[in-house]
């Protein structure tokens, strides 16, 4: 019997981390995939406009402007290819192909490359909210065989008409190893008498997240070294730099990498998560969380969305900062001075990663899916 043919588009296909995560981890995985990876921005190009530089002012006007023609010309390119000469069975849509605006020109093909074949969309975040569109999420809801979404908030931005086509896949990442883990939780275990490490993962658009609770991060970090004499240490790993000034909390701001994302995680103590208790973050995934857990670590989050999964009711500490950010500070001392707590937590971290996280189940439904 022939090989399925597959065709995926996506934003890039290893810089971007949504897209890396949703799908590109599972098809290098495949070794028995036949198809196209369509990566819309080509990764040096992706690279260079993830700097700060490119993400104010004109920089970021340039950005855009240069980003939109090609991925406009790359996906025509894909496309012609796609509907005259290697005629996949399966399309595979990540997200959005066109951010914020489509134009009329391609509508034509978009229905050509879609209406024939099967439609797997999938989405991991509340795109409905300015990032697609209207003109191609109206195209993917109708022509979408199914459309793959993490949680129910998600399937609810739907109109009700569709979403008996929705299935659910939890995020999980397949590049924090076991052995890379388990090397270094004896190491950070030693490291907690004297030094908190809290890690956040994350692109530009979520530092405000982050400096919603700065205060009562520097907080913790006055309490914690003046009643039981540790240092709490912040790793910020994102493609720009947390720049508040602290006093007491010690700050080590590292330029994102899928590497290094890893690395840090695997070698702290506390995972975080803050939100902003809005209709974009409602509809977050939780990926960082899964992250967090992934490498056994406790996690402490705001109590927004899908995070109340993920952490559970065992695994770390939810904080309904709505009001105040106060409830930081306790659970950061909690989990700083209490190490038996805080090797508890990270069990149950490691407990609920199996349970609903694991990236060998996702590898086995994306195959399934895809027909290998």
């Amino acid at each position: 019997m022939a090989p399925v043919r597959v065709s995926v588009y996506l934003k890039n296909i290893t810089e971007s981390p949504s897209a890396y995560y949703c799908i590109s981890q599972y098809i290098k995985r495949i070794d028995d995939f036949h198809g196209h990876i369509n990566g819309l921005w080509p990764d040096r190009l992706f690279r260079l406009f993830m700097r700060p530089t490119f993400r104010k002012g004109i920089g970021n006007f340039i950005r855009k402007g240069v980003l939109f023609v090609i991925q406009c010309l790359n996906i025509l390119r894909f496309m012609v290819r796609d509907v005259y000469f290697y005629k996949p069975d399966t399309v595979v849509v990540c997200r959005e192909l066109f951010p914020q605006k489509m134009p009329g020109c391609f509508e034509g093909f978009y229905k050509k490359l879609v209406e024939k074949r099967k439609l797997i969309w999938t989405f991991d975040d509340n795109i409905i909210m300015g990032e697609i569109s209207k003109k191609e999420w109206t195209l993917l809801c109708k022509y979408s065989d199914e459309i793959m979404v993490t949680h129910e908030y998600l399937k609810n931005t739907l109109p009700k008409n569709i979403r008996k086509k929705v299935s659910y896949i939890p995020q999980a990442d397949g590049d924090i190893q076991r052995q890379m883990v388990e090397k270094l939780k004896p190491k950070r275990e030693v490291l907690y008498e004297k030094e908190i490490h809290l890690v956040w993962v994350a692109t530009a658009s979520n530092l405000p997240n982050m400096y919603y609770i700065s205060k009562s991060l520097e907080q913790a970090a006055f309490i914690l070294k003046k009643k039981y004499k540790k240092d709490l240490v912040l790793n910020v790993v994102c493609n720009m730099k947390y720049e508040v000034k602290h006093t007491h909390l010690k700050v080590n701001n590292i330029v994102w990498s899928r590497e290094r994302a890893a690395m840090q995680i695997a070698k702290s103590h506390i995972g975080i998560m803050p939100l902003i208790d809005n209709e974009f973050n409602r509809g977050k995934g939780g990926f960082k969380l899964v992250q967090y857990v992934t490498a056994d670590l406790p996690v402490i989050a705001s109590k927004v969305g899908y995070n109340e999964h993920v952490t559970g009711t065992k695994a770390g500490i939810l904080i309904d900062d709505s009001k105040n950010t106060d409830g930081w500070i306790d659970a950061i001392l909690e989990l700083a001075e209490n190490k038996e707590k805080w090797l508890a937590m990270g069990r149950e971290s490691r407990k609920r990663c199996e349970e609903y996280f694991s990236f060998e189940k996702n590898l086995q439904y994306w195959k399934e899916k895809l027909g290998y």
